[in-house]
């Protein structure tokens, strides 16, 4: 949309790029008239919103939270060891997802025990299957006028964005926990604060394909952190 508006040279063109970027440049605080002399105006606009301002309320949010106990205040002293430590990012391998999450599995001999491994056994398959790109899910794009099905990849970023609230690992939990409830017929859900994963019908959960299919629905039905 950008070159759209860069390579305008004519009354036309700018014109035919105003209709079809009016949206983005609404969105971006355009309120001009597109022409010729406010072309790099509008291009400024549209660059400076995307990478700054569309985060900016997610930036001002973050640090209102990093308020709490003063913690925003001993970063901003301690700037450099504050930098360095939001700035590092654990590189995402099926192994660190794996390892990040323990099974409180049932004692040995329990009725439950046997279908607890299977379910474990499907997890970690369904993490490796996900980092070789072998998972991808059809999803209803709403945004769209004609609610057009999307083939999205899932990534083991967007299972991290479901399972823990964000696409990355978090710095000071060890350790996540997966839990099972095997007498509850409900939907399986995540707790990203905990962070915990509950698996509960769980007599539906030993073939792969029908635990491929919940994993999904968590990941893409989760509202505010899984959906994309």
């Amino acid at each position: 949309m950008v070159h759209k508006i860069q390579k305008a040279s004519s009354k036309e063109e700018y014109m035919e790029a105003a209709i079809e970027t009016s949206d983005l440049l609404e969105r971006s605080g355009f309120n001009k008239p597109h022409t010729q002399d406010s072309s790099q105006s509008a291009v400024y606009t549209v660059k400076e919103y995307h990478i700054f301002y569309r985060c900016f309320g997610h930036i001002r949010q973050f640090m209102d939270g990093l308020k709490l106990h003063g913690v925003l205040d001993i970063m901003i002293l301690h700037h450099q060891e504050a930098t360095q430590f939001l700035g590092e990012a654990t590189a995402l391998t099926a192994e660190v997802v794996n390892n990040f999450y323990s099974f409180s599995f049932s004692d040995k001999g329990d009725p439950n025990w046997e279908t607890e491994e299977a379910i474990e056994y499907n997890f970690r398959c369904f993490i490796c299957q996900v980092k070789k790109g072998r998972i991808s899910s059809t999803v209803i794009n709403i945004s769209t006028e004609t609610a057009e099905e999307d083939s999205i990849q899932v990534t083991l970023e967007l299972v991290l964005q479901a399972f823990v609230g964000c696409q990355g690992l978090p710095k000071d939990i060890p350790s996540g926990l997966i839990e099972f409830n095997h007498n509850s017929s409900a939907l399986s859900h995540v707790n990203t604060c905990a962070p915990s994963i509950t698996f509960q019908n769980t007599s539906k959960l030993l073939k792969f394909e029908d635990f491929e299919r919940t994993m999904l629905d968590i990941i893409f039905g989760c509202e505010g952190f899984g959906q994309k």
